[in-house]
């Protein structure tokens, strides 16, 4: 009878040890299926953060016409300086002889414009960039200026106080 209960206790023994290791490898498992869930979850995310940061290296052809009126007619203003500044960074293109220049910047950016050409107001805007556009001017021409008078001190406030704008947003 002894032997019986010995026998009876190793059974059971037996029993709860083939139970905890079920457990345990059922345990394993499930970890193993949640981290490797995880891991797929980092992936994705990862990707679609990757996915999203590739969307703001898409330019934008960004065509600027410059032209004066005559009085016969629009002529083409050529070597025209055009400067393109945002958070993407800095751009800088001059007119061809038709008056024409193209800058490439990045979509779903916010750029600050400024046009200068000798003898002719300057132009400065702002805009947000959301696919190829086209910006036609007539500029105006100015009178000449006398040679005592600093032309660059206004534009290097104009650009810092735009600057200081565009960085504060």
């Amino acid at each position: 009878m002894k032997n019986e209960k010995i026998k009876k206790k190793n059974v059971l023994a037996a029993i709860l040890i083939a139970l905890a290791l079920l457990a345990i490898g059922m345990s394993v498992e499930a970890g193993l299926m949640n981290n490797q869930q995880t891991s797929t979850s980092v992936v994705e995310s990862t990707q679609i953060s990757n996915d999203i940061d590739q969307m703001s290296m898409f330019t934008a052809d960004i065509t600027f016409w410059l032209l004066v009126n005559d009085g016969c007619g629009c002529n083409p203003i050529p070597n025209a300086t055009i400067l393109a500044g945002g958070g993407a960074g800095w751009d800088e293109g001059m007119t061809d002889e038709d008056g024409k220049c193209v800058l490439q910047l990045e979509i779903n950016e916010i750029y600050w414009i400024q046009i200068d050409a000798d003898h002719f107001r300057s132009v400065d805007f702002e805009f947000d960039i959301v696919d190829d556009q086209t910006f036609t001017f007539l500029l105006d021409r100015t009178k000449t200026r006398d040679v005592s008078t600093p032309i660059t001190m206004p534009r290097i406030v104009n650009l810092f106080n735009t600057l200081k704008s565009i960085l504060s947003r």
